[in-house]
């Protein structure tokens, strides 16, 4: 039995590839992302997978504290805080 697991930055770079590599263990996947940097675009590869679920959202916002799940990778934030 798979592992229920929340990706925050899901749809970045690589979050994207988190959510892949997690869908193909035989896990849940909920990804959230705000698209800032990341894009739907990324994870449209997993959005026809039934174990995978997409939600638009800033994780600065409380929304998510209620339900389980077994794991919470954490990939939300700016990979460049400084830009040029």
């Amino acid at each position: 039995m798979g592992k229920r697991i929340l990706v925050t930055g899901g749809a970045g770079f690589l979050g994207s590839h988190l959510c892949e590599r997690l869908l193909a263990a035989g896990n849940d996947v909920l990804c959230v992302d705000n698209y800032f940097t990341g894009t739907k675009d990324n994870v449209a590869r997993c959005l026809d997978n039934p174990h995978f679920e997409l939600m638009r959202h800033d994780v600065t916002f409380p929304a998510l504290r209620r339900g389980r799940r077994d794991l919470q990778p954490r990939l939300s934030g700016l990979a460049d805080p400084l830009p040029a």
